[in-house]
């Protein structure tokens, strides 16, 4: 499941996870991955979204694998980046990356949506 805001768009988002169609896709810059998620788009009450209990110990436990990148590392993905923004002509495009926080006893992860969402008014989401 998937929790959303569009850009310069205040009303939340979800999946309803009531069908196996895919509405929700996001893409690696590079076109090299994606995620999928499953449902119709639904828009959501936000005093029904206030009142739920949505934290990092509602999450699964993440058994990726995944390792926090070298700063080579980093520095080559931005050389990438910032080839896709020349070749396309791009006026803006979004560079997330993935930070990892070990020592930590839970998140607020509806916070953490309204922190992301306001200020920098870019695609924000909660990924159950």
């Amino acid at each position: 499941m998937i929790y959303f805001k569009f850009p310069f768009n205040e009303k939340l988002y979800a999946t309803d996870e009531s069908s196996v169609q895919q509405n929700i896709c996001f893409h690696t810059f590079d076109g090299s991955g994606k995620i999928d998620f499953t449902g119709n788009m639904i828009e959501v009450n936000t005093g029904d979204f206030a009142q739920k209990n949505i934290s990092s110990r509602s999450l699964p436990e993440d058994k990726s694998g995944f390792t926090a990148e070298t700063k080579t590392e980093y520095l080559h993905q931005l050389e990438k980046v910032m080839a896709v923004i020349r070749e396309h002509k791009l006026p803006k495009l979004v560079y997330s990356r993935r930070k990892i926080f070990r020592d930590f006893q839970e998140i607020d992860l509806k916070k953490a949506l309204k922190t992301f969402a306001n200020p920098i008014r870019m695609l924000s989401g909660i990924f159950l």
